[in-house]
């Protein structure tokens, strides 16, 4: 009789090993599937925030960047901002050539003897002057017969906008800064002559109709429309200052703006355009400030500022009663320097150029030196730190200030008041006051000198200027086309190179850490 044939019984162990097997392999692949998931949704994610952020915050390229201007007297700004924007395109396709380095730009100074005019012009007449286009845009210094200039260019095209979101496509599409001429208006004051503070308007001060929230004579006293911190703005009845022009580098919708003095409720403004002036680099902010890429205390490091009222430091007036002025220096945080000095607390002195501007309100005394008079809150997290001692005057955008007063060897101290007055009529009674060895760390450098037109500033400007017959100025660029021969690493025969390599410079950005 045939006997069965036995089947072969896997054991149970192989069973139970190749279930652990499966079951790690899909662990594997499920890890693996969840890390590539999740990279690719932390893309969309990166990709999304990138997004974002050129929406709210951007500047023309690095590849762009050049240096601030001193505007010199009887040269209009328009003319810096149409070479501006050439120096910025020379940059670009310098870099994108390989005939500069990465930290170069090249420098041309101008001369000019017309005031009328607008950085459009450097498209509209280059079809008449050629390479050296008009008079006012003629580099100085650089060869007497301008017809040897190494320069050489065209001037294909012109693109121009007049929106904020047209302004951000276009500055983003082509990676480089844009031109703007725009009306401005003067920061107005104005000061009754009948009011309950005490001031008697001087005879020697023309008076005019106050506004009518206020009735009878007022004394007004004008600024310009931008603060010593860099930011344009308007106040009181607006009164037409002049046209000017800029070059925009970029804008950061997130920046705020805070317009009020001594007031608990803040007046903000959010957004604008940082732009780069022509009034050199001892006033406003860096342009990684403006876009909010390090903090404050580290643009202390750069733009001290000293000039502006914004950056002066309080005396604590318990702590000089009790203490050295070199104790109460050391208890304060070192602001508005660019290393650790003595002089931490803002140490004033008389100005003394525009005395009669402020008769009637104070008269500064030369032989003494004046600080701030520092007040402690008495609320909240604040309450053991001093601010300035102000105090705000309803109705005339001004405040009461106290100082406090020394003879130059700290004895005989004084408290005084001045009323009324503003942060623009105390950067013109004082200056702050610094040893000659702090001279280098209380003064700008050349990361400095970019500004801030708020975009609710630039509409209020535009509402009650009309530029060259437009309520709307133009932002322009310009199609350029620069000749090797240009470039001083072209090495291009026959040509005489002196001018543009004195005129070469560096670009330098401080990177902090952190």
């Amino acid at each position: 009789m045939e006997q069965p044939t036995k089947k072969a019984v896997i054991p149970f162990w192989i069973l139970w090993s190749g279930l652990i097997v499966l079951n790690l392999f899909i662990l594997v692949v499920t890890i693996t599937s969840a890390c590539l998931l999740g990279n690719e949704i932390d893309n969309v994610f990166v990709e999304k925030e990138r997004f974002l952020n050129s929406t709210k915050k951007y500047m023309s390229y690095y590849n762009t960047m050049t240096g601030v201007e001193n505007q010199i007297k009887d040269i209009p700004s328009w003319v810096y901002s149409a070479v501006a924007f050439c120096e910025a395109s020379y940059r670009k396709n310098g870099l994108e050539k390989g005939y500069l380095e990465s930290d170069e730009y090249n420098n041309k100074y101008c001369n000019v003897v017309e005031n009328n005019g607008s950085p459009e012009l450097l498209y509209y007449l280059y079809k008449f002057f050629g390479n050296e286009l008009v008079k006012g845009i003629s580099p100085r210094g650089y060869v007497s017969d301008l017809s040897k200039n190494p320069i050489k260019f065209d001037i294909t095209g012109i693109h121009s906008v007049y929106t904020k979101s047209n302004v951000t496509k276009l500055m983003k599409d082509s990676g480089l800064p844009l031109t703007l001429s725009f009306g401005t208006f003067k920061r107005r004051y104005s000061i009754p002559c009948s009011n309950p503070f005490g001031y008697v308007c001087p005879d020697n001060l023309p008076k005019v109709p106050c506004p009518s929230s206020l009735g009878g004579d007022c004394v007004v006293l004008t600024f310009n429309p931008y603060s010593q911190s860099g930011v344009y703005d308007y106040l009181g009845d607006l009164h037409y200052n002049k046209k000017h022009s800029v070059l925009v580098v970029g804008w950061n919708v997130e920046k705020r703006i805070d317009r009020s003095w001594g007031n608990d409720l803040h007046n903000f403004f959010d957004g604008g355009y940082i732009v780069k002036n022509s009034f050199g680099y001892q006033h406003g902010h860096s342009l990684k400030y403006w876009l909010q890429q390090h903090s404050i205390k580290e643009e202390m490091q750069i733009c001290p500022n000293v000039r502006s009222f914004e950056q002066w430091t309080p005396l604590d007036e318990d702590c000089i009663n009790k203490h050295s002025y070199a104790e109460c220096c050391s208890q304060y945080i070192k602001r508005g320097v660019k290393k650790y000095i003595n002089a931490t607390i803002t140490p004033l002195t008389c100005d003394g150029s525009k005395d009669d501007k402020y008769q009637g309100i104070f008269k500064c005394d030369t032989s003494r030196i004046y600080f701030i008079k520092s007040k402690k809150h008495s609320f909240g997290p604040y309450k053991s730190y001093g601010t300035l001692d102000i105090t705000p005057i309803n109705g005339i955008n001004m405040f009461t200030i106290k100082l406090l007063s020394f003879k130059r060897d700290m004895t005989d101290k004084q408290t005084i008041t001045i009323q009324p007055t503003c942060p623009e009529m105390l950067e013109d009674i004082f200056k702050a006051s610094y040893t000659k060895s702090d001279e280098e760390a209380t003064t700008n450098s050349e990361e400095c000198g970019y500004d801030f037109i708020p975009f609710k500033v630039l509409e209020k400007y535009n509402e009650n200027y009309v530029v060259d017959g437009l309520h709307a100025p133009a932002f322009s660029i310009f199609d350029i086309k620069w000749d090797d021969q240009s470039y001083l690493n072209s090495h291009t025969q026959g040509v005489d190179y002196s001018a543009i390599q004195s005129a070469t410079k560096k670009v330098y950005q401080t990177v902090f850490k952190g």
